[in-house]
């Protein structure tokens, strides 16, 4: 989570889909890059989805929506496939 201006808030949540794990990693303090890996280098493909990113002012209700939604995304996320 990381605090906007004027009091606002945004959550980061990293996705997995299918066989891909997505993480965001900071190389410098001024920088955010998302990685996506499998963890077996055996294993290529096309990556769909890599972060869900939801912005609000209440950061405990900004919690619980992104929670519901992320889960509402992935769902989606399984049946195009």
């Amino acid at each position: 989570m990381a605090e906007l201006e004027g009091w606002a808030y945004a959550v980061f949540l990293p996705l997995l889909d299918g066989t891909f794990r997505a993480s965001l990693q900071e190389p410098r303090h001024d920088m955010l890059i998302l990685v996506t890996e499998t963890g077996d280098p055996a294993v290529m493909g096309n990556y769909g989805y890599g972060i869900f990113i939801a912005v609000g002012h209440d950061p405990y209700t900004l919690l619980s929506a992104a929670a519901r939604q992320h889960h509402g995304i992935r769902a989606l996320a399984r049946l195009g496939r």
